[in-house]
């Protein structure tokens, strides 16, 4: 079983510095990428099959990365999907 991830991050470098760890890593995990948190939760209400794991930026624009975090624990269909907040400072 492949590992898939998501990546809520609106920066693109550090979206890319951050695909390019994972997969040296490991080349089979899947990454699916968000700009915002907008489209984030759009991926995740729609999504047929939801992601392993969640790495989300806390600051990101039209719906930060606390307001997903929110929304997110308060889906039940949801709430079980392991997150970690990151935050990088340019």
């Amino acid at each position: 079983m492949n590992t898939n991830l998501f990546l809520a991050e609106d920066d693109v470098e550090d979206m890319a510095f951050f695909t390019d760890i994972i997969l040296d890593i490991s080349p089979d995990i899947k990454i699916s990428v968000a700009n915002n948190g907008i489209q984030l939760m759009g991926f995740l209400e729609n999504a047929k099959q939801l992601p392993d794991l969640i790495f989300l930026d806390l600051n990101m624009p039209l719906k930060n990365g606390y307001e997903a975090l929110i929304e997110i624990r308060n889906t039940p269909k949801l709430k079980g999907i392991p997150m970690t907040a990151i935050n990088i400072l340019n």
